[in-house]
């Protein structure tokens, strides 16, 4: 879905007021997800109403063009280079320079945390245990992780695939080994918290792990490990303990 600016002149008096409801940006948003939605409408989305007599998608556009479709160079706008568009003022400029900072943060904060990780070969449990410990900040829920190894051990990815109880519905080998995949992983590590700090396994967490493991030998992803980690430094390693692997 989108608008041309060539078709400004005919739209004029069009405004997103003027969509069904299921057409509007931010309902399509709230319905397919920010990834199933067009540039155009994402920065509508953001600000939120156009001027008087134009949509709000109009002005998207001209944004779009201006920095011909580049996110680099949108980001990179000054609040007055964005004031300089028709429709643009000084507080959806700023709305518009937040966004891209926080876009900005996100990847510096993913450059730090793929830095950590590249410094790290699995050699213990413990040595998974200080990853995760890292990563969690909420310890009264249950976080599942999924570390991608290459052949050496070393961590090539870490991936949380849920937040709450586990269970076999969210554990699904479909969303574990598809993380696997992505990240071209040779073997992995499945990785869970218990915030009663007691690390060993219950029945639930033991079915799971039997079944990623059969899993894992039909893909040729081999699960090396289940690894219950405690924010008191508790663990329970599943190879350690003999347990299937």
């Amino acid at each position: 879905m989108g608008f041309d600016l060539s078709e400004s002149e005919e739209k004029k008096n069009f405004t997103v007021n003027d969509l069904p409801d299921s057409e509007k940006p931010r309902e399509r948003i709230r319905y397919r997800g920010a990834s199933g939605v067009s540039l155009q409408e994402l920065l509508a989305a953001i600000l939120g109403r156009g001027i008087k007599g134009e949509s709000v998608m109009i002005t998207a556009q001209r944004i779009i063009k201006k920095f011909n479709g580049n996110l680099n160079k949108m980001s990179e706008a000054t609040i007055e280079d964005l004031m300089q568009i028709r429709g643009i003022g000084v507080a959806k400029a700023a709305q518009l320079v937040a966004c891209f900072e926080l876009m900005n943060r996100k990847q510096q904060e993913e450059k730090g945390l793929y830095d950590f990780l590249n410094s790290k070969t699995i050699t213990s449990p413990d040595i998974v245990c200080e990853v995760l410990n890292s990563q969690v900040v909420d310890h009264t829920k249950e976080h599942f992780y999924v570390i991608s190894l290459n052949i050496r051990n070393k961590i090539v990815a870490l991936e949380e695939i849920s937040v709450g109880s586990l269970s076999a519905s969210i554990a699904h080998p479909r969303e574990i080994f598809l993380s696997a995949i992505k990240n071209h992983a040779a073997q992995i590590i499945i990785a869970h918290n218990h915030p009663s700090c007691d690390p060993n396994p219950s029945e639930e967490d033991n079915k799971i792990t039997r079944r990623l493991y059969d899993a894992g030998k039909i893909l040729g992803i081999n699960l090396i490990d289940h690894i219950i980690f405690c924010k008191n430094g508790a663990n329970y390693s599943y190879k350690n303990n003999n347990v299937i692997f």
